[in-house]
């Protein structure tokens, strides 16, 4: 008869890349990583692919986890030492999420609350739980809606954060820096950059938005005419674009005081002696070239340990619950909600058209530096040895740079210009254009749908951005 009536496993490298994607990832059991796995990598029409089976291959594999790592105070502790150097206001499950991503060790709670009773007495008795103010928002499902929003605290920095995310799932579309936040071409840029995940996006009354409103109704209307006559975006008045605010809440508490210290140290450490004036025009171009990316680098990972991060559970909330917000975004389908992202062709004339029209390549808000300065830089750095950026010789490379391009005849040339406050339109003839729509813009016919009294009470509640998001331990904004 030949043949045996028992399906194959698969083979290993098939689905290897996203087991170990999904493995170690925060609120997933090894269940839920299997039915994951076997969803999007098994071919189960070919393959036998059980838990039974999943459990034996990662058992031989060896795949970290807290229990099998048995982690204890004392094998932490230099570690944690470090941490607090860079996350000096990180609690319980932030501390978690950061030994797991940056220091791949798998510790549990109970571990790090006994380190923090032991060395942080004091600051364990500080974390008490704040009274929290609650409020309504509505989104549909995911990628129905995306929340963006500017930050201007690190501006004295000379630099400029933005962030989009998803309010249904609270995960970060994109957390950006850069020397300023306030062009309507940098944001679309921003947009751009994400474009295949697309959704309706809100923002507040800011003009940096304007070309975000234009060019993502543009591409809806190219994917869809039937939306023709139809704004794609939502203008909110202040306090009313809640969710990018409580996400720059969580930042301000958890990754900002660690990079703050090192931004500043030229004025809080002036024993070091370090020449920077965010005016000389040298010396902020150097800045810009080495921080900018440095600090894009944090932001990321930041992110990344956001995303993957499972929410505290609140009572109150109707939205999904218990899983990452990357969980939430990729299966929809095991959170009863439904995923509303449009799929585009990255190569469609439509976009090449947006980009054109509202974020061209040659524009100068793009350039970090001018051309002709990166290229000397450059120069510089490949000499000294291209040596690895840290948060702890960061400051050391600078000088290093300075002091080379200094010795440079006309290094410091006229193209370069030091710090001016970000301008919140495009200039010249532009301006007239933009003033003349930004009006019509905000206040598009009345929609019913995106009313802000009733239909949005049915939505989840969202804790004010003046309060602590997290309560006791300010780890957490939804």
């Amino acid at each position: 008869m030949g043949g045996n009536q028992y399906k194959r496993a698969p083979p290993l490298d098939s689905y290897l890349p996203k087991l170990l994607e999904l493995w170690g990832t925060n609120g997933l059991t090894r269940k839920d990583v299997w039915m994951r796995v076997r969803e999007t990598s098994v071919d189960t029409g070919q393959y036998a692919f059980s838990f039974g089976l999943f459990r034996k291959i990662t058992d031989n594999l060896k795949l970290p986890t807290v229990r099998r790592m048995g982690l204890a105070v004392q094998e932490i502790h230099e570690d944690m030492i470090e941490l607090r150097q860079h996350y000096p206001k990180a609690g319980y499950r932030e501390i978690i999420s950061v030994l797991r991503h940056e220091k791949g060790k798998y510790v549990c709670r109970r571990v790090i609350q006994d380190w923090c009773r032991q060395f942080e007495p004091e600051k364990v008795k500080e974390r008490v739980r704040s009274q929290l103010k609650r409020r309504r928002f509505y989104s549909a499902g995911c990628n129905a809606l995306w929340c963006l929003d500017q930050h201007d605290k690190w501006l004295i920095y000379g630099l400029g954060l933005h962030i989009c995310l998803d309010p249904f799932t609270g995960r970060i579309i994109w957390l950006r820096v850069w020397w300023g936040n306030r062009n309507p071409r940098l944001i679309f840029r921003y947009y751009l950059d994400a474009v295949k995940r697309l959704g309706l996006t809100q923002s507040d009354l800011g003009s940096e938005a304007y070309f975000i409103a234009r060019g993502h109704t543009f591409i809806r209307h190219s994917l869809d005419p039937s939306l023709e006559g139809t704004l794609q975006h939502l203008w909110r008045p202040e306090k009313k674009n809640l969710p990018p605010e409580i996400a720059w809440s969580g930042l301000r508490r958890r990754l900002a005081p660690g990079v703050e210290d090192i931004l500043s140290m030229p004025g809080k450490h002036p024993e070091l002696r370090i020449r920077f004036d965010r005016y000389d025009p040298l010396q902020y171009n150097v800045y810009k070239w080495l921080f900018i990316p440095w600090v894009q680098m944090e932001l990321d990972s930041y992110a990344a340990r956001v995303n993957s991060t499972v929410k505290r559970r609140q009572k109150h909330k109707v939205l999904p619950q218990g899983k990452s917000p990357n969980d939430i975004e990729e299966f929809p389908q095991y959170h009863n909600c439904k995923n509303f992202k449009v799929l585009v062709d990255r190569d469609a004339e439509y976009l090449q058209a947006a980009e054109e029209l509202y974020a061209p390549t040659d524009h100068a808000t793009f350039e970090m530096v001018p051309p002709d300065f990166h290229e000397t830089i450059s120069k510089v750095y490949q000499n000294l040895g291209s040596p690895e950026v840290t948060r702890n010789n960061i400051w050391n490379i600078y000088e290093d740079i300075l002091a080379r391009l200094e010795q440079i005849p006309n290094a410091a040339a006229e193209s370069l210009e030091g710090f001016t406050e970000p301008v919140p339109v495009p200039v010249g003839d532009e301006i007239e254009a933009l003033q003349g729509e930004l009006n019509q813009l905000r206040n598009p016919p009345a929609n019913p749908e995106f009313e802000d009294e009733g239909v949005d009470v049915a939505g989840e509640d969202i804790i004010s951005d003046d309060e602590e998001a997290s309560g006791g331990e300010a780890d957490d904004g939804w």
